[in-house]
Order: structure tokens, then sequence, then C-alpha cells
């Protein structure tokens, strides 16, 4: 089915750029200078920067780290971006030998992490928070690392033009500059040599027992973090129990042997601990379990969009094992964030497209949300923008139609979605991620699960559905229509639940009772 689909549905991915692209002007030599940082403060104390003098740029920089001393983790990077003031969206890939050869191609790379931050402008460094990868890098080894601005092009990455790899370093590791690369990420462009201008924040020593990635998920999007615990030979085969708590990590309690856990013992735990242990329970797995012979295990907690059982609290989680020697980790904190903005404004995206959908041969281009209403309202508007700031989107003017379903079942599928309220208008502010409000002919009342969508006759070669690729996706969105699209019998039409073809993402689309 997902090949069937893939051959009906394209992708828009070839974006002309807003930025300049990488350029041909003469290389000039490289100087070691020292980034003053932003004014971000969960810095680790070991740090290498490399320049802040840019003369050229695209998407991203690769280069090689080779430590002296064994690095724990990379907890956070500075990058060179503009314009100043935008939202800037960084992947940090890794893999465990040189990027020399490894530049136009995904295979053996690995992500580190993702990050986010404010663009500070040109030659100042933009913070970018990496903490809780738990990905350690032992000394004499060389590591190809990738930075690539995934929001591009607006921010864009700067960088220096070189005229062989410079290498920076100080008493723990050394960077070799190699590549200025384009867009998009890996199969774009390579260009040699190029300097990433950047600072890397790193702490050195043994791995962490205990780091988690994401250090953030939702309640209402849901979202899954990943544990990762390491406690070494030392302890390979112990049993271990990995508590978590939501008020505080002192003073903690004290375990009969004597030891002093780093975390209190509250409602939370007690939720973690017995939902642990039901019998194939998909909310947690590996809380409670036994580490392999080098002392190592993981662990997930997940989250069902619209989980009811938190809203905005920051846990703090550790692992323990119980004698002959009793041994308590680090903590780490995760944050787990709650609904959305209530109603009256029915939202999942973030106002910002980075991609587009449509049909390959054209027709019937129909992008829908499923929210949740409650006890019920009264729908009046449905609003959406259109394309993306790719181009390509429908033209300005062209007719649309907005719809409004009641889900009589509440299951998250429009195949029984009865018809309550439409509208129509045309297209306008195409490109340009501008939302553009439709009042309904009549308001459409609902109750518990319902789905709004906006619809357009598209042309071959337009990509009409604008997709936010960076709110974490619940699987709240479809995609409908194709040669038949009937608004009256949904169960005639092809539908598509965007998580399932490979494309999680919301749309620039919303609901309102006003």
């Amino acid at each position: 089915m997902k090949k069937l689909v893939i051959c009906l549905l394209a992708l828009l991915v070839c974006a002309p750029f807003v930025l300049a692209n990488d350029d041909s002007t003469p290389q000039g030599s490289c100087v070691l200078t020292t980034a003053t940082g932003s004014s971000a403060t969960n810095r680790a104390p070991g740090q290498l920067t490399t320049i802040f003098a840019q003369n050229n740029g695209f998407r991203g920089n690769m280069f090689d780290l080779q430590p002296v001393v064994d690095l724990s983790e990379i907890t956070a990077i500075d990058v060179n971006v503009d314009p100043a003031g935008l939202p800037t969206e960084v992947d940090v890939w890794y893999r465990m030998d040189t990027c020399v050869g490894h530049d136009l191609s995904p295979t053996g790379w690995i992500l580190l992490g993702h990050g986010t931050g404010t663009a500070a402008g040109v030659d100042l460094p933009t913070f970018i928070d990496l903490a809780g990868n738990g990905v350690s890098f032992p000394a004499g080894g060389t590591y190809g690392m990738y930075v690539d601005i995934t929001n591009y092009p607006s921010p864009g990455i700067n960088y220096t033009n070189a005229a062989s790899p410079p290498t920076y370093s100080n008493a723990d590791v050394s960077a070799t500059c190699y590549y200025g690369k384009g867009d998009p990420a890996f199969t774009g462009s390579t260009f040699t040599y190029r300097v990433w201008n950047g600072t890397i924040y790193y702490e050195s020593g043994p791995p962490l027992p205990l780091t988690v990635s994401p250090k953030e998920i939702s309640a209402w999007f849901g979202g899954t973090a990943t544990f990762k615990l390491n406690g070494g030979p030392d302890l390979g085969g112990r049993d271990y129990i990995l508590l978590g708590t939501v008020s505080g990590t002192s003073p903690g309690f004290m375990l009969p042997g004597g030891l002093l856990v780093p975390i209190n013992w509250d409602w939370f735990t007690y939720l973690l601990y017995f939902l642990a242990l039901a019998p194939s329970n998909p909310f947690v797995d590996g809380f409670i379990g036994e580490l392999d012979v080098d002392g190592f295990a993981m662990a997930t907690l997940t989250l069902p969009g619209h989980c009811q059982l938190f809203d905005d609290i920051l846990a703090n989680f550790a692992w323990i094992t119980l004698g002959p020697a009793d041994f308590a980790s680090n903590t780490v904190d995760l944050m787990i964030l709650g609904a959305p903005p209530v109603p009256p404004s029915y939202q999942y995206d973030d106002g910002t497209s980075e991609n587009a959908l449509g049909w390959t041969a054209g027709g019937e281009s129909v992008w829908a949300h499923y929210f949740d209403s409650g006890i019920g309202d009264t729908i009046t508007t449905v609003s959406s923008a259109f394309g993306s700031s790719f181009g390509n989107g429908p033209a300005n003017g062209d007719p649309c139609w907005v719809y409004v379903w009641e889900d009589p079942t509440n299951n998250n599928d429009p195949v029984d979605g009865v018809l309550v309220a439409q509208g129509s208008g045309v297209v306008a502010n195409t490109n340009t991620n501008t939302v553009n409000d439709y009042t309904l002919d009549t308001p459409g009342a609902v109750s518990g699960g319902f789905f709004v969508a906006c619809h357009v006759f598209q042309n071959v070669g337009v990509y009409a559905a604008p997709m936010d690729e960076t709110t974490p996706y619940g699987g709240q969105a479809w995609f409908m229509g194709g040669a038949v699209f009937d608004p009256s019998n949904l169960s005639t039409t092809a539908r598509y639940e965007m998580g399932s073809i490979g494309f999680p993402a919301y749309w620039l689309l919303r609901a309102d009772n006003d």
C-alpha cells in the first residue's frame, strides 16, 4: 500500500534559495578566534570554537572530531545563522569514521539530536541545546559530524572559504573542517573547503549513567522519550528500577541499605511503577528490568495523543539497583507539555510550512484535521494557508471549499464523517504561510471529535496542501481526494493519515467558533 501511495503523491522537495547559495568568492585564510557566545547558561564546561567570520553560506557543514579524552556527551553547539530573530531548527548527525568521502549519502550517519534556537545574526553565536542525547565519543577515534539547518532557507548557515582543511584544537579535542553542504540534506551539493563557524560544548569523562532524548514530549500531540541506562560492566546483569518524580530532587529518600536516591517518591513514581508491571503495557517499556552484561539498558515513556494524565509538568528521573552494593544514577529532567490553547481556536500548526503536498496527476486535493471539541462546540470559521514558501502553490483566485464533519465514532477516521457545515471562497496569499479565514454558510454543531478540511482542484505540478513538519506529530492529519471527492460520502474517496504514508506533518489548517 505504501508503494502505491508514494506513486500517487508528490512531495515538493526542491526549493529556490531565499539566501545566497554557496558562491565561488576567493578563498581566504582561516584564523582562530574566540566567540563570546549568546546569553544561554546551560553550557558544558568543555568547549571548542572554530571561527565566526563568514564569507559564504548555504544549508550545512561537515567536519571531523578527534577526541584526545573521552567525551561523555556533546551537550550543545553554537552556529552562525541569519537573518537574526528567526526560529532555527538544527539536526546534528555523526558517524563512526571520517566525513571525507561520505558527504553525499545518509548511509552510516546517525542522528545525534535535534535542537532549536533563535538566530542571532551574522557572525554571532546562536545557541542550540542538545543535552541529554547520551552519545559518547571515546578518545582516539575519528568521528564525522554534520550540522544541518532543517528549516533552511530561512535561516541559513554561514561558513568560511578555505584553501585547505583547517584544524582547531584544545587539550581535549580537535576539529578539522571539510565541507559546506547544500539543499537538501546529505544529497545536496558539497563545497570544499568550507569552515564551520561554531562552538561545540561537551562533557568529558565516561558516559553518564542516565540520559534521555528528547527532553520534551507533549501530552496533547503524543511522543516518546527514550532513556539510556549505562552502569558499566560492574553492574552487568543487575536488576534495576527507573523511577520518576514531579515534586523535585530534594531531599530524596533513603533505601534500607543506606543509599540516598536523588529524587522524591511521589504519585508519579507509583504511576510509572504500576504501569511498568502491567503486562504488555504500551505506556512504559523497560522501567523495570535487568541490565545486560555491559551494564546497559533502554526504557521508553510513550504518551498517546490527547493523554489526559499530564498537564505541563517537569519530571525528574533516576534509576537504582539494590544489593549487594546499592547504586543510584544521576538525575535527568523531562518536560511533559499539556494541551495546546483551548477553544475558540482549534490549531496544531506553528504558523510556518516547511513543505507542501499534492497529487502527481492532479485532481481534488483535500487536507483535513481531526480535533476534539470535548462536550461540544459550534464551528463558524475554517482557516487555511495554501502552498509553501517554496512556491508552486495554487493560483490566487482559484476556487476553494471548506468543510466540517462530525466524527460519530470519535476514532479519528473520516470514513464515517457526517457533513455538518461547508463554505466556499477563493485561494488567497498563496505560498506566504498566511492563514485565510473562510466563514461557513451555516455554523456547524459538533460534539466530541470532528474534522475540518480545505479543498481545491489541483493541476499537475501544483502543491496545494501546506505542511508544518516541525510541530511534534500526533496522527490527526489526513490527505484525501484524488480523482473522486464527495464531501457527503467520504467512504468513496481516497483517504490517507499523514504518518501512515511517511509524511508525519500537520497542515496550516485551523477552525474557530467565533
